[in-house]
């Protein structure tokens, strides 16, 4: 009987998702989560009158070596919208192309905690950080424009009079800026499933790869999709490709080495095929790690997934922290005193509005649900 490190290691991706084994999805969530408010501490406090962002210490050195030229808070995101890409697309498949099953449940992973975050910063955090008085703070049209604007997608970055003097200037949650792209991916797997193209996937893969040529080709501009932030689309992208290839995907750390040596010699920032390439082998390393083995000890999914309340209550935490104390901040002690004030509210996001949600989806018991 073969042992079952030989097993796994010969394993492909759909083998390990049908075992319904358990896997280190949430802590790659958990972890992107603190890469975006790790980095956000140095750039929120430090930043200058003349909108210069400074990158925190660790982004300094690597930011040459990473595609997109992104440094932590932008590897956070590609590790969140890769996973998002394969847990939407299966999401799909296990509601057997039930649109409306399909929309039910990506509203209520998204929106509830979204909304209460929106309502939250507007109508208790900013009374609190204002410099006008209640009367003059919620006659101002800009109260209600912030809520109206995020409810529909379309944010402001501030409150009235809030954060004013802060380095960065008064932007209360920079990081709502992916949640409309978020939602617009969820609408792109939608469409693609109605057009059977999920089901087509070898006519996916060619479409998928014209598209990759056109930015490799044209590098940073518009020609991906016509949109702004390519890599997200990107990285999402091959989350569809990783769920619809799962059973051709062989999972090894050997593997691994082996793909490194095309991103090695692609290895130069700004170049669009490193960008592409090192894009591949990031997804693919994501996989390894959240797959191949499994250690009990960092299982916090079975405490709760905070991860999306951790990346909606960061920013405006940061923010406040640096609005009271910037002048006796650095951007480590930032990092350390927000993970210490965010994560209650993660926790009581999940418990109190994400968890209770999630139940309505009421979707069985498939394996690996998004």
């Amino acid at each position: 009987m073969k042992n079952n490190s030989a097993a796994t290691s010969q394993s492909t991706l759909r083998d390990i998702i049908t075992r319904n084994h358990p896997n280190n999805l949430d802590f790659l969530r958990i972890f992107a989560a603190f890469l975006v408010l790790f980095g956000h501490s140095f750039t929120l406090l430090l930043s200058t009158p003349n909108n210069v962002f400074p990158h925190d210490p660790i982004t300094q050195k690597i930011i040459g070596m990473i595609p997109f030229f992104e440094g932590l808070p932008g590897i956070g995101l590609h590790i969140f919208f890769f996973i998002s890409g394969l847990l939407v697309t299966r999401s799909f498949i296990n509601h057997d192309g039930k649109i409306l099953k399909f929309c039910k449940a990506r509203a209520l992973r998204i929106l509830p905690a979204y909304i209460v975050c929106i309502i939250f910063l507007a109508l208790i955090v900013g009374p609190f950080l204002t410099t006008l008085n209640s009367t003059e703070y919620f006659k101002n049209s800009g109260v209600w424009t912030f809520i109206g604007r995020h409810l529909t997608f379309t944010g402001l970055p501030g409150l009235p009079n809030v954060f004013l003097t802060n380095p960065f200037g008064p932007s209360v949650n920079g990081s709502l800026w992916t949640i409309p792209v978020e939602l617009q991916l969820y609408v792109w797997v939608l469409l693609l499933g109605c057009c059977t193209l999920l089901k087509r996937r070898g006519l996916f893969l060619v479409i998928f790869i014209y598209f990759l040529l056109l930015y490799c080709g044209s590098g940073r501009s518009k020609m991906f999709l016509g949109v702004d932030v390519p890599r997200l689309w990107i990285f999402f992208f091959f989350g569809i490709l990783a769920c619809l290839y799962s059973e051709k995907i062989t999972l090894s750390p050997g593997w691994l080495l082996i793909t490194a040596i095309p991103l090695a010699m692609t290895w130069k920032a700004g170049n669009p095929w490193f960008d592409v390439i090192g894009a591949a082998w990031l997804c693919y390393a994501i996989l390894v790690f959240a797959f191949f083995h499994y250690f009990k000890s960092i299982d916090i999914g079975k405490i709760g997934d905070f991860s999306y309340g951790l990346y909606l209550y960061s920013f405006p935490v940061q923010q406040t922290l640096i609005y009271f104390f910037k002048d006796s901040m650095n951007g480590w002690l930032l990092a350390l005193y927000a993970c210490a004030a965010t994560l209650p509210f993660a926790v009581l996001s999940w418990y109190l509005i994400e968890k209770p949600a999630l139940q309505l989806k009421r979707t069985g018991t498939r394996p690996l649900q998004a």
